[in-house]
């Protein structure tokens, strides 16, 4: 073998080693991250096994009383995050497919659903005759988390267009009624605000805290309490992507 021959032997040898090497180092990440959402399922499924329990030993104890607090199981729930979404939805369209659950359960499914994702639905968005309904509520849910969030990013920059207009034109009424329509996008609309917010629009301060319920610099938060909670809080607040569209045959 001559010397060139050698010098293409090795340099093919050296890149067939650095492509294994690349592709290790991506098979182990997603190992990765395979592991670490079976671990986290596994955590959400204890906890909310734990929770039910609760829940009907509260109800034994208390079966006088209409309704059902969270409880300390819940809330451990609760501070799990939107990560847990996906699993919350999936016990949502379980009961959906197969109606096991009271109204009573439901509720507090949806209030735990409702307080992690901070999501409203207007009474425009419910089917006419069923607003307060739990199964469309819960239907309204599963939509959402499946197609309605793919419409976030135009949607939000529909209102901050529209929001912007009538507070240059001096339309405050219409203004805060907007505002309040951007705040019931809940968390998932927080990238786009902060995103707003750091190219210096202040006037967003007030709906990270609104949206966040106050945890995030009280009743007067500054952009930069606001900026430093969103570094070091950003990444355990997003959401998973929505799921692709089908592709058209």
């Amino acid at each position: 073998m001559n010397k060139r021959s050698v010098g293409t032997w090795c340099l093919l040898t050296w890149l067939f080693a650095v492509s294994c090497g690349l592709q290790a180092v991506g098979n182990s990440g997603a190992s990765q991250g395979v592991r670490q959402e079976k671990e986290l399922r596994t955590l959400f499924e204890n906890r909310y096994q734990v929770w039910l329990e609760a829940r009907e030993e509260w109800i034994r104890q208390n079966r006088f009383l209409s309704y059902t607090p969270l409880l300390p199981e819940g809330e451990a729930i609760l501070h799990m995050g939107p990560a847990v979404v996906p699993f919350i939805i999936e016990k949502i369209e379980q009961d959906l497919s197969e109606r096991k659950w009271d109204n009573r359960l439901r509720s507090s499914v949806l209030g735990l659903l409702s307080r992690i994702t901070k999501k409203r639905f207007r009474k425009s968005e419910w089917p006419e005759a069923t607003y307060g309904r739990h199964d469309t509520h819960m239907e309204l849910y599963v939509r959402w988390w499946k197609e309605g969030r793919k419409e976030t990013p135009r949607k939000f920059a529909a209102l901050y267009a529209e929001w912007d207009k009538f507070l240059r034109d001096g339309k405050t009424d219409k203004a805060e009624k907007t505002f309040d329509l951007i705040r019931s996008m809940g968390i998932e609309v927080l990238p786009l605000v902060m995103e707003k917010i750091q190219q210096s629009d202040n006037r967003l301060v007030p709906l990270v805290s609104k949206i966040t319920r106050k945890k995030v610099g009280g009743d007067k938060p500054t952009r930069a309490s606001v900026l430093d909670w969103w570094k070091a809080n950003q990444a355990a607040l997003r959401f998973p992507e929505p799921p692709p569209k089908p592709s058209k045959k």
